[in-house]
């Protein structure tokens, strides 16, 4: 479905999980609007639970952030301190925490969910709280802050609007670079059999000329009996 008839009752969940992922304004607003922009693809309306999933699959996934970062909300001193040990973990990491401690996802969700083995779950698990060193309850509150100030859902449009078109763009892309890599068989099948110039060989080189041009090598054998 077009980013515009997107149910919009969801998007200020979904833009308070990914203020949980990301610690960011501006990136979760990216982010949701990736994921609801992806809803295009099929005419049926997604259960929650599946754009919550994806949303989280792609945070996992996407590629990292430039080195000019976003500045983070502004929290209580204590908690400040979290959110900052927050942005050290892995992308991985953060998200089987805030599944865990946010969400109430049990390790065994979080493995299909993520589509990870239970023991790397429950290992990054480990090594997140480990990194944080707090108690339990300060990283549920850490995590809820952020999510408190996520941004308005009416940001979401525009950012969803940009991530069709920059997949769109990507699209018209690969198909230029398949369309001068791959030429059509037709014309493949031509080449073959006149050898004309230019064309492909079977080897992957282009042919300098007509193959008739070229004379054969006399053999060194022959050429020393003759003499």
């Amino acid at each position: 479905m077009p980013v515009d008839a997107v149910a919009w009752d969801s998007a200020p969940e979904l833009l308070a999980l990914a203020m949980a992922l990301t610690g960011r304004a501006g990136a979760s607003t990216e982010l949701v609007g990736l994921v609801l922009a992806e809803g295009d693809r099929s005419s049926a309306d997604p259960d929650p639970t599946t754009v919550r999933n994806l949303l989280v699959q792609r945070f996992v996934g996407r590629r990292p952030d430039s080195p000019v970062r976003e500045a983070g909300p502004e929290l209580p001193v204590e908690l400040d301190r979290v959110a900052q040990s927050l942005d050290r973990l892995s992308p991985l990491q953060r998200a089987v925490l805030v599944l865990g401690y946010r969400e109430r996802v049990t390790n065994a969700e979080i493995a299909g969910i993520l589509d990870r083995p239970s023991a790397t779950v429950e290992r990054s698990l480990a090594d997140a709280v480990a990194t944080l060193d707090v108690a339990p309850t300060e990283i549920a509150a850490t995590l809820d802050a952020l999510a408190w100030q996520a941004p308005e859902p009416e940001t979401v449009r525009p950012a969803g609007h940009r991530a069709q078109r920059n997949r769109r763009t990507r699209r018209r892309r690969l198909a230029t670079l398949v369309g001068v890599r791959s030429p059509p068989s037709s014309w493949r099948s031509w080449c073959l059999r006149w050898s004309s110039p230019g064309c492909p060989s079977t080897s992957g080189r282009t042919r300098s000329g007509p193959t008739a041009s070229r004379s054969p090598r006399r053999p060194v054998g022959r050429s020393r009996a003759a003499t």
